[in-house]
């Protein structure tokens, strides 16, 4: 998933590539799937986690924690979210779903 018309802004703005320094104050919107999949991604690089065993969560927690808290330290406002559709809104899908999947099934019989 990504952001509509991000690569465009980009371009538009000369932002291709080049280093940003947020001043602080700043907001930073985090996209916590993708920070979380980045970090885990360079502790297996690091080879700090041993993810043949499903990885080591207080190594894990413990990187999170101290990235984050140089963001803060920076003086950066995080926010961090995870889009996608909720728990809730899923659920109520999949009950629907099946719902549907048993009344097809009955109409077999």
């Amino acid at each position: 998933m990504g952001i509509r018309g991000l690569s465009q802004y980009f371009a538009q703005n000369g932002i291709n590539g080049e280093i940003q320094v947020l001043p602080a104050g700043s907001t930073l919107l985090v996209d916590a799937n993708g920070l979380l999949f980045y970090l885990a991604d360079i502790a297996n690089e690091l080879n700090l986690i041993p993810r043949q065993y499903g990885g080591d969560y207080a190594i894990f927690d413990s990187l999170v924690r101290s990235t984050i808290t140089r963001y803060l330290e920076a003086g950066l406002v995080v926010v961090a979210y995870f889009d996608g559709t909720s728990r809730l809104k899923r659920d109520t899908i999949a009950a629907r779903r099946n719902e549907s999947r048993a009344k097809e099934w009955g109409n077999l019989y």
